[in-house]
């Protein structure tokens, strides 16, 4: 699949070069030049993925990338809207404030960066428990059918880019707002985001197909009528730009916070203490190779049943457990950690480790998961936080003398 998709991109991406026309500036030419680069860079993830990971996982430079895309592209569609009138003028707009709805929706309206917790809506029902309704759509049912939130940025894409050839023959309409969609040349940008998201030949596939979204939507948005040949491509460096504010924001916030470290690590040591008696019943947990969740979604699944006995939950029960009484609606009850970000477990059968973590101040995972769940790691004896291996992770590992049962499994 992976060969397959690299080749429709380098395809797709080939012709934009070949049709082009220079005195259209060179955004459209360099968007096709990131999107080979990525489709490339996919392939090459396709046999080693460890390198892509680490560029594409959450408030990494792809995801910054990302949301800088977008809201250039937002500003670039408002300016020229003020010059527009009629339909165009109205569908310049709305583009514009969807560029600025994705690109809060990529970065979770800010939650990760301001560590806020949500609304409880967003903490029981949303899978990521985070401030965004694209993760509502996760395998939600429609006509019988999973639908996720790549499926409908593939739907977008795809109707986004057929619009100009639907529209060449209705033009009549279609040139009053002829320059809110792109050109026929351009449109395979958007065909390549859809096929990716389709296709996913590796893990965090998502994260690249909306890089290269966000790109194409900022090809278009430059791509002014009018604009004098070789203006515009300055704005293709909102993706190096984009990138290094992942590098600088870990800085900033990694580690910090010794009253939060504190907190997470007695939250840690209760929730150790509650996973590693309930661990030898965790029947159906045990049975799998490896389970890797957040811990309110553990439990939702059934891996776990807490009821009102586990320590942390102070003698009350949490809106995992469906009909549940007595249940606690606070971030306790919802398993978030001081940051406003959910704890997680992890379940590795091969080392009989049980795992669960706190991403800490920086919000994200820094942690290689086996390397923690490895009979040869412990956590720091001296910081009570118990810092894992990188990053500011807080981490417990649950090892099977601990949980009586857990290694005849």
């Amino acid at each position: 699949m992976g060969a397959v998709l690299a080749a429709i991109g380098a395809v797709l991406a080939a012709s934009v070069f070949a049709r082009a026309p220079v005195r259209r500036g060179p955004a459209v030419v360099v968007t096709a030049g990131y999107a080979l680069l990525l489709v490339g860079g996919l392939a090459a993830a396709w046999a080693d993925p460890g390198g892509w990971t680490t560029w594409a996982q959450e408030d990494g430079p792809v995801e910054w990338a990302t949301v800088a895309a977008f809201v250039l592209a937002a500003g670039l569609y408002l300016g020229r809207a003020r010059g527009a009138g009629g339909l165009a003028r109205l569908g310049l707009v709305v583009m514009a404030v969807f560029c600025v709805f994705v690109a809060g929706e990529e970065v979770s309206w800010g939650q990760r960066l301001f560590g806020f917790v949500p609304p409880e809506m967003f903490l029981a029902d949303n899978f990521q428990q985070e401030l965004n309704l694209h993760n509502f759509v996760k395998d939600a049912k429609v006509g019988g059918f999973s639908v996720s939130s790549g499926d409908v940025v593939a739907l977008l894409a795809l109707a986004y880019a057929v619009v100009p050839f639907i529209g060449e023959t209705r033009r009549q309409w279609y040139g009053k707002v002829r320059e809110v969609f792109p050109r026929r040349d351009v449109a395979g940008l958007f065909v390549l985001v859809a096929a990716l998201e389709v296709g996913y030949p590796v893990p965090y596939t998502g994260e690249g197909a909306e890089l290269l979204f966000g790109l194409a939507f900022l090809a278009v948005a430059l791509d002014e009528p009018g604009r004098r040949a070789g203006r515009g491509g300055w704005a293709l460096a909102v993706v190096p730009v984009g990138a290094l504010f992942a590098p600088l924001w870990l800085w900033w916030a990694t580690g910090g916070d010794d009253e939060g470290r504190a907190r997470a690590g007695v939250e840690l040591n209760q929730l150790a203490a509650d996973l590693g008696k309930d661990l030898a019943g965790a029947r159906r947990l045990r049975k799998k190779s490896s389970v890797h969740k957040r811990l309110f979604t553990a439990v939702r699944k059934g891996y776990f049943r807490p009821g009102t006995a586990w320590t942390y939950l102070e003698g009350e029960g949490t809106p995992a457990e469906r009909g549940a009484s007595s249940v606690r609606h606070d971030a306790r009850g919802y398993f978030i950690d001081p940051w406003g970000t959910p704890y997680w477990v992890y379940w590795n059968r091969r080392a009989h480790r049980l795992i669960v973590y706190s991403c800490g101040p920086n919000r994200r995972r820094d942690l290689e998961l086996d390397d923690v769940a490895g009979a040869d790691f412990a956590p720091p004896q001296k910081d009570p936080a118990g810092e894992g291996p990188a990053g500011d992770d807080i981490v417990r590992v649950i090892a099977p003398q601990r949980a009586s049962g857990a290694s005849q499994d």
